[in-house]
């Protein structure tokens, strides 16, 4: 039980570092082609000098592009995820009475 316990905790943890290193492997190998095709539909070319150097060009894109969906779902998610746990939170139940998210200081001294 405690081998079968230990190899899935390390799976687990090691699966996302895997995911994520096999995304950077991907985007490294392909995303300078990708970029010189853009180029390409836009009429620009890409010096032979720097063509090494677009890879780099596509883990930065991936790289802000990833910040971007973190920064959306932070807020939006987030936001939903806040709203959702006040809704279903006990003190704040489906009566009529209002929701007393903290205590008053004249309602905490009169203990």
């Amino acid at each position: 039980m405690r081998l079968r316990q230990r190899f899935l905790t390390g799976l687990v943890t090691l699966l996302p570092l895997l995911v994520t290193l096999y995304f950077l492997a991907w985007v490294y190998t392909y995303s300078g082609g990708y970029i010189q095709s853009f180029l390409r539909l836009l009429n620009l070319e890409v010096p032979r000098t720097y063509q090494p150097l677009l890879p780099f060009v596509g883990l930065f894109l991936a790289g802000v592009l990833i910040y971007l969906v973190g920064t959306v779902a932070e807020n939006y998610l987030g936001r939903r995820l806040i709203v959702s746990l006040e809704r279903s939170s006990p003190s704040c139940g489906t009566s009529t009475r209002r929701c007393s998210r903290s205590p008053t200081p004249s309602s905490a001294t009169r203990r």
